[in-house]
């Protein structure tokens, strides 16, 4: 489904607690720590990422209303900080547009557990009538066909998506079928800012991900996606 996926670090122990008592209890001094802790990996791993794939788009989290209310801290605020650096994006400066949906209305994904969320991943791919080893590549396949037929010439654009934890991975996915369903409209409003014109849309998507944590898999779940 996705070209790259990276994760800096396992969500377990005092990753954990840190982004816990940051992102949930909003603990002023915990927020200062975890910029401080993760800045530099993170640079790091958006630069090389930046230079390797020619990142164009990058797409953070969706917010909720509340959050957004509430003033609320938010690992966005952290990736913000981030892709601001010059060190972050150096490589491709002028090409990377950041780019953020519409607040969220719904349930939080972190309250729903991991094996229903994968559960919805399982039914999805079942939605192709396709075997678990040739699901990938179908949605990889389709994920890279002609975006607009009438342009000639054109590169792939290159996404990256970020997000804090990577558990299922059902959020980027639903983040990655929005860019495909406004693609033209998202890459469309980028041309007209950069060069008032659209007629250079790219015809396909490679889309990356990269997030701060990973959840640790279980040996039962492992199996269940072999």
């Amino acid at each position: 489904m996705f070209s790259t996926v990276n994760s800096i670090f396992e969500y377990s122990g005092h990753h954990r607690t840190l982004l816990l008592r940051a992102k949930d209890a909003q603990d002023p001094v915990a927020i200062a720590a975890f910029h401080q802790v993760y800045d530099y990996a993170v640079v790091f791993f958006l630069r090389a990422l930046v230079k390797q794939h020619g990142i164009d788009l990058v797409v953070l989290p969706r917010l909720s209303v509340r959050r957004i209310a509430n003033l609320d801290w938010h690992p966005n605020d952290f990736w913000k900080a981030a892709l601001q650096k010059p060190t972050a994006v150096k490589p491709n400066t002028e090409c990377v547009t950041v780019f953020m949906r519409s607040p969220a209305f719904s349930r939080k994904r972190a309250l729903i557990s991991s094996g229903k969320r994968r559960a919805e991943i399982l039914e999805r791919e079942s939605l192709f009538s396709v075997s678990r080893e040739e699901g990938p590549q179908l949605l990889k396949a389709s994920i890279n066909t002609s975006i607009n037929s009438n342009t000639s010439g054109n590169t792939a654009l290159s996404v990256l998506f970020l997000d804090d934890v990577l558990t299922s991975g059902g959020t980027l996915l639903k983040e990655l079928d929005f860019v495909l369903a406004n693609l033209k409209k998202i890459v469309g409003r980028r041309e007209r800012v950069r060069s008032h014109h659209s007629c250079d849309l790219p015809t396909t998507l490679n889309p990356h991900i990269l997030t701060l944590f990973r959840t640790p898999v279980s040996a039962k779940a492992k199996g269940n996606h072999s």
